[in-house]
């Protein structure tokens, strides 16, 4: 569950990197 939740937070940075 915690690893899920690693990825979608780096999802999440990276995101936040294109705005």
């Amino acid at each position: 569950l915690l690893d899920m939740v690693h990825e979608e937070l780096s999802l999440v940075d990276q995101f936040a990197s294109l705005k």
